[in-house]
């Protein structure tokens, strides 16, 4: 807009403002005793409008320039204002990821201390599989950390799964949402053998299931599962997760249990290996 009137406006206002000076000019020289003549006094009745009228254009113009000028600092002020409010709210996204993770690390401290019985790593997940769920990922410890295929994973939380491939500084990790991985399982409360499972719709909801659950078994919504330790893979006596659902169907054998795994397969940053 200032382009335009820079380009366009201010040359007329400049021819125009010379007419009228000029006018003014031979209005005010041609004067026949001390009173102005007939064309002087024409030009003047002229005039008078239009020197009104230019008075109105120039404080307009100059009110225009001011509102203008006004406009441009404002939104560069805006732009500033913006930019200080992205800052700020990067920093709040900062002090809340350090909290989470300091809460993390805190938590799996306290349970390395109290897991005295296996000896433990920590590391870092650094690359998934595509999807919302952690069903396979990567971890920055290998062989060069003495870690070695069929190690177990957990969290703080719970089990998580087992290494199944591994390199010299990395290692993939199935998880026990994964369809291809099963466990050997416990019922804490009344000491029955199970197995848990993956399964490709439950792992959509990072659920998991348990099979082999004979129809007069005493269980129930919330009891707690953990690993048996048969199998070779997993020590005994980690908290897997709790029965979410028990469905039985008429004639069927077996119930069909849902188990919610405690850790939390959406967000899983660090990691303990056995």
């Amino acid at each position: 807009m200032w382009n335009f009137i820079k380009k366009k406006f201010i040359p007329i206002l400049i021819v125009f403002s010379v007419a009228i000076f000029v006018a003014m000019g031979i209005s005010g020289a041609t004067k026949e005793n001390g009173k102005a003549s007939l064309p002087s006094d024409a030009i003047g009745i002229v005039l008078s409008p239009v020197q009104g009228a230019f008075s109105w254009v120039i404080g307009n113009f100059v009110g225009i320039g001011e509102y203008v000028y006004d406009m441009s600092t404002s939104v560069e002020e805006n732009k500033i204002l913006k930019n200080q409010i992205i800052q700020l709210e990067k920093m709040a996204r900062d002090r809340e990821e350090y909290k989470n993770e300091n809460d993390r690390l805190r938590s799996l401290l306290d349970f390395k201390e109290k897991e005295q019985n296996y000896p433990t790593i920590g590391a870092e997940v650094i690359a998934k599989e595509p999807g919302n769920w952690f069903q396979i990922f990567t971890i920055n410890r290998g062989t060069m950390d003495g870690l070695e295929q069929g190690c177990a994973v957990l969290d703080s939380q719970g089990l998580i799964g087992y290494i199944f491939d591994i390199g010299t500084t990395w290692a993939k990790v199935a998880t026990i949402i994964d369809m291809d991985t099963n466990v050997g399982a416990l019922l804490t409360k009344t000491g029955e053998q199970v197995v848990v499972e993956g399964d490709m719709e439950l792992s959509r909801e990072g659920l998991c299931k348990m099979v082999y659950i004979p129809k007069n078994a005493n269980i129930m919504i919330g009891d707690p599962v953990e690993t048996s330790g048969l199998g070779g893979v997993y020590p005994k006596g980690l908290f897997i997760g709790r029965i979410k659902e028990i469905n039985t169907q008429q004639g069927d054998l077996y119930k069909e249990v849902v188990v919610e795994p405690a850790a939390d397969f959406q967000r899983i940053r660090e990691v303990l290996v056995i």
